[in-house]
């Protein structure tokens, strides 16, 4: 299961295996991300 995660500082969106919030930015490095959608 992937999630779409947004970062709320840069606003780039990634995608991981993880739903956990406390996750890192790849780009700006912040854990300031929420969940955009749940995945495929």
């Amino acid at each position: 299961m992937k999630y779409e995660m947004m970062c709320l500082v840069c606003g780039c969106v990634f995608e991981s295996e993880d739903a956990n919030e406390s996750l890192n930015c790849p780009k700006c490095k912040t854990y300031r991300v929420e969940v955009n959608m749940r995945g495929v």
